[in-house]
């Protein structure tokens, strides 16, 4: 018989990709954190870019840290 049961798939998405989609949440937030740790240079440099893109400028309005 053949297998008919769907696999789940796995998206890989790249560090860049996941520290746009963090930024967006964190932009959504109600209460905004007064910082954010990015644990290397490229989530950093995502975070800043798209929080700017959103209107909220760092480090005026929230402190991202990078660490690498």
């Amino acid at each position: 018989m053949a297998d008919t049961a769907q696999r789940p798939t796995t998206a890989v998405r790249s560090l860049g990709e996941l520290a746009l989609a963090a930024a967006d949440r964190i932009a959504n937030l109600s209460e905004r954190p007064s910082a954010v740790f990015a644990a290397n240079d490229e989530m950093c440099l995502g975070l800043i870019s798209r929080l700017r893109e959103r209107g909220i400028e760092c480090p005026r309005d929230i402190s991202v840290i990078g660490f690498d």
